[in-house]
């Protein structure tokens, strides 16, 4: 069915961005230089989607998600637990920065939540903006979001 198409290249397109997220996010990596490399990573994917397709693409669990989510709730729920686990990627690097004193106290999973929130408007909003200057933006933004001030990490 066209449901479970969807749904199967909703699980394919994890299968490949995984890896991407596990290198990205390693912590073996400064905590917010994590953050930023995926930033970093995020414009350059959707420049190079937007060089190839003619349009800003955005985020494609939030893109097909919102559509189908009236719809079909297998489609929805498949791109919920998607959504969900990119997040936590947000929250270890979170978690990490506070425990390093680079980020104030709190809940982590408040912080990654409004982070990873804050990004997705952003791409949403590229996508139907049809305009990536959102997301060049997105190394400054989080570094105005988690409070911190200066360049402290490399470009």
């Amino acid at each position: 069915s066209k449901e479970d198409l969807a749904v199967a290249a909703l699980q394919e397109n994890w299968r490949h961005i995984q890896p991407v997220l596990d290198q990205i996010f390693s912590p073996q990596k400064e905590p917010v230089q994590r953050l930023m490399d995926y930033c970093d990573h995020s414009y350059q994917m959707q420049a190079e989607k937007a060089a190839k397709m003619g349009f800003v693409c955005g985020c494609p669990y939030t893109s097909v998600g919102a559509e189908q989510c009236g719809q079909s709730d297998k489609i929805r729920e498949t791109a919920q637990q998607l959504l969900d686990k990119v997040r936590t990627y947000f929250v270890s690097a979170v978690r990490d920065a506070q425990n390093a004193g680079v980020v104030s106290a709190g809940s982590a999973e408040t912080k990654a939540r409004e982070l990873f929130t804050f990004y997705l408007g952003t791409l949403t909003r590229a996508r139907i903006y049809n305009d990536l200057t959102c997301i060049k933006q997105l190394r400054q933004d989080f570094r105005q979001l988690l409070g911190l001030t200066g360049e402290t990490v490399r470009r």
